[in-house]
C-alpha cells in the first residue's frame, strides 16, 4: 500500500477529502580524486504531454477568437518564455492565463498550468514552491477520480521523489523511486504495449540511479541507466540530448567501479554521438570528462589533448561548465606532472 511519508510534502496531498531545459548539470561528482562531470535530466515540462495543449484543453484546434482560444494561446506563450529560460516572464503569463482559466472555470486548464508551474518552479530551483504546486496538482487529480497509481499520478510521483533527491533528502528519494517503479512495473504487466508507461519507466529509473549514484551505489546505479537507456533508445533513438546524457552518466558509473575500459568507450560513443546534435553546448564537458578518465590511466599525452579540446569547445559554445571542467582536468594534469618530477 502506498505510505505517503515516504515523499517530501505526498502526506498533504492524501491527507485532504475535498478540494477546492539548457545545462542540466546538477552536480560535480567527485571520487578517487577525480571530479568527473555527471549530468542531470530535468523532468519533462508538461504532466499531460501525450496530448496536444488544444485537445487537452478543448478538444479541438483552435480557429476562432474565443476566451478558451485566448487561453490556450497564452498558455503557449508561458510554455515558449520557459524553453527560451525566461522564467520571469513565464511566471508573469501563466498567472495571467491561470486566471484566464479560472474565469472560464476551466478545470482541466487550471490543473494544467498548475503542473506547467509547478515544472517552471522545478527548473528555477525554488523546491519548496515545485513541491506545493504538484500536491495542488494531485489533489486536483484526486478529486477527478484518479488513483494512486494511475499514470498521471506516477508522473507525479516520480517527480516528487526527484525533488527529495534535488533537496538531498536521499532516503525519501530512494522510498519514492521504489514505490514508483513498483507501481509503473505492476501496470507494465497489464498494459504491456503502453509507451507513455514504458517511457515514464525509463525515466524514473534514470532518475533513481542518480540517487543511487549519491548513496555510493555504483553498481546498481549502473544497471538502472542501462535499462534506463535502453528504453529511452528503443522509443527515441540514440541522437538525442537526453539519450546522450543517460551515457554520459552510465560512464561515469563505470568510472566510480574502477571499470575505466567500459567508461573511456562509453564515453567516447558519447562523443560520437554529440557530433550528430549541432551546436551541443555539452560536449566540451564530455572531452574533459575523457581527459580524466586518461589521467586515471597515466595517458598524459591523450588527457592533455582531451581536456584542452574541452576547454576550446567550450569558450566556442560559451559554457562556462566545460571551461571550468576542462581548467579543472588540466590542473590536474599539472599536478601529477609535478609528482612525477
Amino acid at each position: 500500500m502506498f505510505k505517503s511519508s515516504t515523499f517530501c510534502l505526498l502526506r498533504n496531498a492524501f491527507r485532504a477529502k475535498s478540494f477546492p531545459r539548457v545545462i542540466v548539470n546538477r552536480t560535480n561528482y567527485k571520487s578517487n580524486d577525480q571530479n568527473q562531470y555527471k549530468s542531470q535530466q530535468k523532468p519533462p515540462i508538461f504532466l499531460f504531454a501525450s496530448f496536444p495543449l488544444w485537445e487537452m484543453l478543448s478538444g479541438k484546434k483552435p480557429e476562432e477568437d474565443t476566451p478558451e482560444d485566448k487561453l490556450i494561446v497564452s498558455i503557449k506563450r508561458g510554455v515558449l518564455a520557459i524553453q527560451k529560460g525566461d522564467y520571469k516572464a513565464a511566471e508573469k503569463i501563466l498567472h495571467v492565463a491561470l486566471k484566464m482559466a479560472q474565469d472560464l472555470q476551466h478545470h482541466d486548464a487550471v490543473t494544467y498550468i498548475y503542473d506547467v508551474m509547478a515544472n517552471l518552479a522545478m527548473e528555477a530551483g525554488d523546491f519548496k514552491k515545485s513541491e506545493k504546486l504538484f500536491v495542488e496538482v494531485m489533489q486536483r487529480l484526486f478529486a477527478e477520480g484518479h488513483k494512486e497509481d494511475s499514470i498521471k499520478m506516477l508522473h507525479l510521483s516520480a517527480k516528487m521523489a526527484h525533488i527529495c533527491h534535488f533537496t538531498e533528502q536521499l532516503d525519501k528519494a530512494t522510498q519514492g523511486f521504489e514505490w514508483t517503479l513498483e507501481k509503473i512495473k505492476e501496470k507494465m504487466k497489464t498494459f504491456t504495449d503502453d509507451e507513455d508507461l514504458r517511457e515514464l519507466y525509463g525515466l524514473t529509473k534514470n532518475w533513481y540511479a542518480q540517487v543511487l549514484m549519491d548513496k555510493k551505489l555504483f553498481k546498481q546505479a549502473r544497471d538502472h541507466f542501462e535499462e534506463a537507456y535502453k528504453i529511452y533508445t528503443e522509443i527515441h533513438g540514440d541522437k538525442t540530448l537526453e539519450g546522450i546524457l543517460m551515457l554520459n552518466n552510465l560512464s561515469v558509473a563505470y568510472s566510480e567501479m574502477n571499470d575505466l575500459a567500459s567508461a573511456i568507450e562509453t564515453l567516447k560513443k558519447v562523443i560520437e554521438l554529440g557530433k550528430e546534435i549541432p551546436k551541443l553546448a555539452e560536449i566540451g564537458i564530455f572531452h574533459a570528462n575523457l581527459g580524466l578518465l586518461y589521467l586515471r590511466q597515466s595517458l598524459i599525452n591523450e588527457a592533455t589533448a582531451a581536456c584542452q579540446l574541452g576547454y576550446r569547445l567550450g569558450l566556442k559554445l560559451k559554457n562556462e561548465d566545460a571551461t571550468r571542467q576542462s581548467e579543472y582536468c588540466l590542473d590536474r594534469i599539472k599536478e601529477y606532472n609535478k609528482s612525477q618530477k
